[in-house]
């Protein structure tokens, strides 16, 4: 949830998503467009069996806060909550 400036750019390289892979509900990265994540998600795809089908951008250098939306309704959806876009975690 902390933005820190990384993202991540999908390859396109696991079978049957060419065009883009989607690792939960609020992350759907579309191959070849930079995608801000936070440290977390870094961390899942990087350490990850995905390491090889990303290429990753940023560190933990600079803060810039957190994620405009993030963390409301988790670990459960309201049903009232606006639907998010971007790299939230």
């Amino acid at each position: 949830m902390e933005d820190h400036g990384q993202s991540v750019v999908y390859r396109g390289t696991i079978p049957h998503h060419r065009h883009a892979f989607r690792l939960d509900k609020h992350h759907f990265i579309e191959t070849g467009r930079q995608f801000p994540v936070c440290g977390n998600t870094l961390r899942m795809l990087h350490d990850t069996r995905f390491i090889k089908h990303f290429d990753f951008y940023g560190n933990f250098d600079q803060h810039f806060g957190i994620f405009p939306g993030c963390g409301m309704g988790i670990p459960f959806d309201d049903a009232t909550q606006v639907a998010q876009k971007g790299g939230c975690c």
